[in-house]
């Protein structure tokens, strides 16, 4: 019967149905049962005065569990997180609750977290999952007590390969671009942010780790980017590793090049796969010889 009375309980919390949850307290339901669920889908959900009624039927402070915090600042509900914090004092250095506030830009909550919480926690972790996010105004605020050069530069990584192009500009004056090999550069050319190669590349490496960046970027077909690339690679070497294993790749590398590269590159290499780069080849040997033939010749001349 007990089981019965906390699963409901559980229940009427989720829904934010004070009343129901009133009777079944009376009835001898446990709000700490199954590690204080029913306060935890309360906080999840915004119920205010079911938090607050829960709270008031527990007699001691230090039991709230941390993933109530968590999961309120996750959501957004700043006066729950008000809330829980006057209740009990969260563990300095555990910031999870601040972690997922920024993730979701809820910039009240996080600056109302931070005097709790140890922002340089995990390599700065809260700034990253809010460059991750694109949340500027959150990446604003927790700047000045993190460390952006923290996990090689992990929060230009994220806000690059997210495609926050506002978030990159902000962090790459106090960032290293050229961190793990110029990872944040990858990232952008790996998912096709334009705008963000551009402005990474004058500050990276796009050599580093044989040039990776131009085959990620010619994996995942973005030809803008791998144009941009070319200049600053080692092309020869992506082909020769690529040609085998991922033509794919290969083909469209080779029709960002110039034409008469493609066909030495498709004459040394007989078997490999190239339908982009042989149909392009074979479309400018047809313009060729019909420019040569002879009524060509012929109308050119009265022209």
């Amino acid at each position: 019967m007990t089981v019965d009375l906390n699963s409901a309980l559980v229940d009427a919390a989720r829904d934010g149905n004070i009343e129901v949850a009133k009777h079944l307290l009376t009835k001898g339901a446990d709000p700490k049962s199954d590690g204080a669920l029913a306060l935890q889908m309360a906080a999840q959900n915004g119920h205010l005065e079911v938090v607050r009624l829960l709270l008031l039927t527990t007699s001691d402070h230090k039991t709230v569990d941390p993933w109530t915090l968590h999961t309120a600042a996750e959501n957004g509900h700043l006066e729950i997180v008000k809330l829980l914090l006057s209740w009990f004092n969260p563990t300095v250095g555990d910031s999870w609750a601040l972690c997922t506030a920024a993730e979701n830009g809820h910039l009240e909550i996080v600056r109302l977290l931070l005097p709790v919480s140890n922002p340089k926690d995990g390599g700065s972790l809260a700034l990253q999952y809010a460059a991750k996010g694109g949340h500027l105004e959150v990446v604003k605020a927790l700047l000045p007590v993190s460390e952006p050069k923290d996990d090689s530069s992990g929060a230009l990584r994220a806000a690059a390969r997210y495609g926050r192009l506002e978030v990159v500009k902000l962090l790459l004056p106090v960032s290293d671009p050229k961190a793990d090999k110029s990872i944040a550069l990858r990232m952008a050319a790996a998912c096709g942010h334009l705008e963000i190669v551009e402005l990474l590349l004058p500050v990276s490496d796009p050599k580093a780790r044989n040039s990776w960046a131009l085959q990620l970027a010619a994996e995942n077909g973005h030809p803008e980017i791998v144009r941009l690339l070319l200049p600053h690679s080692n092309c020869v070497k992506v082909l020769e590793s690529t040609a085998i294993i991922a033509p794919r790749t290969c083909d469209l590398l080779l029709s960002c090049l110039p034409l008469d590269f493609a066909k030495k590159f498709i004459a040394a290499h007989p078997n490999v796969d190239l339908p982009r780069c042989r149909v392009m080849v074979a479309a400018e040997s047809l313009r060729q010889r019909s420019a040569t033939s002879p009524g060509a010749v012929t109308q050119r001349r009265r022209a």
